[in-house]
């Protein structure tokens, strides 16, 4: 299951126009405000369809709201095009002092529906279902519930709020301690180091992803998740935003793939389409130069879009695989994967300069004295450079061209 374009029609800041996604990731570069939370919105209502004919033959996904029709139009319009069963075509409602130009088309999704709720029904739910997920920018929430639900979760749990742009750790954690209940109750009666394949996909995952944290575990008085990190247990509530981000974004998604595929030996090899914004958020330069590459690596069969502000993503991801968007418009880059930072920040996310304007107002001063021949107004501007920034690594090469012009005059 993959979406492979994506057109709309005044759909919040993106002007009529389509965007073509890669089969594995695709990265969407732009300056706040040029439609990139757009996108996976967009992709959200379409996906909110398939999600609904699965459960239900009639079931009811969200249509485009009046907010989100472009200012100064009356109508909007978003078709998706999947793999499995073609387009579905998903317009705004008439109200609100909104015109209904376009009209809704499942045609493709029905007979795909159709055809998983009849495997589901014949199976006892023992197939698989694609997955969907869409984590939003507040999604480093660790909510500990204070009591646990001991009853096992339907297949089509996979689904429970997984467009809401959270990383569901209070749903994780309950999944995570019914899991590891089981999982001890079978060392008990059986012996040896038993482990689930449910919380062995996990532990996989964070292995991939977080070699240096080990053993999570749920410890019961007081209730909480530990984890070690290097030879510390910590509470997960002690862990920075940035840990907390990968650690809850990687259980939810685990979770999710554990219930959508009950037959299949590795959980962490089912399908599906999941949206990531700003997926640097909160992360360390490092961590953000592996991210993308580890998702991709790690659920080799799920279809990740992701959106982000940093070079560090940029620069590690496949060019084709990159998407900028300016002025409500698609552009495919022409380079990125491999670009020292300072292309990336200037080529493709518009920033003049990583410097401080008046640094390099300052810097451009003595080199233009310098050009002009007047030594001790080139001096004079070195000293203000100097008095500003006294380690930059451009004072050793001025002050030589300095010193040698001096000497020349």
């Amino acid at each position: 299951m993959i979406i492979k374009t994506l057109s709309y029609v005044n759909y919040r800041g993106l002007k009529t126009g389509s965007i073509e996604f890669d089969p594995r990731l695709t990265v969407v570069v732009g300056k706040n405000g040029s439609g990139k939370s757009s996108v996976l919105q967009a992709v959200t209502v379409a996906v909110s369809w398939i999600i609904a004919r699965i459960k239900s033959e009639k079931g009811i996904g969200q249509y485009i709201d009046d907010l989100s029709v472009t200012n100064g139009h009356q109508d909007s319009l978003i078709v998706a095009d999947f793999d499995e069963f073609g387009k579905v075509t998903i317009p705004n409602k008439a109200k609100n002092g909104l015109t209904k130009r376009f009209s809704i088309d499942l045609n493709g999704l029905r007979s795909y529906s159709n055809t998983i709720r009849e495997q589901l029904s014949s199976t006892g739910m023992k197939c698989s279902v694609p997955v969907f997920a869409y984590y939003g920018v507040k999604r480093a929430v660790i909510d500990i519930p204070l009591r646990i639900r001991n009853t096992e979760e339907h297949m089509l749990e996979t689904y429970k709020d997984c467009l809401n742009g959270a990383a569901k750790f209070r749903d994780f954690f309950m999944w995570f301690r019914n899991q590891e209940d089981l999982e001890n109750e079978v060392r008990l009666d059986h012996g040896g180091d038993y482990s689930s394949r449910e919380l062995g996909a996990f532990r996989r995952a964070m292995q991939s992803f977080m070699p240096e944290y080990t053993n999570v575990r749920v410890r019961r008085k007081p209730l909480r998740m530990t984890v070690k990190k290097g030879e510390e247990e910590l509470n997960v509530a002690q862990l920075s935003d940035g840990e907390k981000i990968y650690l809850a974004l990687i259980g939810d998604l685990c979770r999710r793939l554990v219930l959508a595929n009950p037959t299949l030996e590795d959980p962490l090899k089912g399908k599906g389409v999941v949206l990531i914004d700003e997926v640097d958020l909160h992360l360390h330069p490092k961590w953000q130069g592996e991210i993308a590459e580890r998702l991709a690596k790690v659920f080799e069969n799920l279809q990740f879009i992701i959106t982000t502000h940093s070079s560090q993503v940029i620069n590690r991801v496949a060019t084709d695989k990159l998407r900028l968007l300016g002025d409500g418009n698609v552009y495919m880059a022409d380079y990125g994967y491999g670009m020292p930072t300072d292309v990336v920040l200037k080529d493709i996310m518009g920033v003049d300069s990583e410097q401080p304007k008046e640094v390099v107002e300052a810097i451009n001063d003595v080199y233009k004295a310098i050009a002009e021949g007047e030594v001790e107004r080139a001096l004079r501007c070195l000293t203000q450079l100097e008095t500003m920034v006294p380690n930059h690594p451009e004072l050793t090469r001025l002050r030589k061209i300095v010193e040698r012009n001096a000497r020349r005059s």
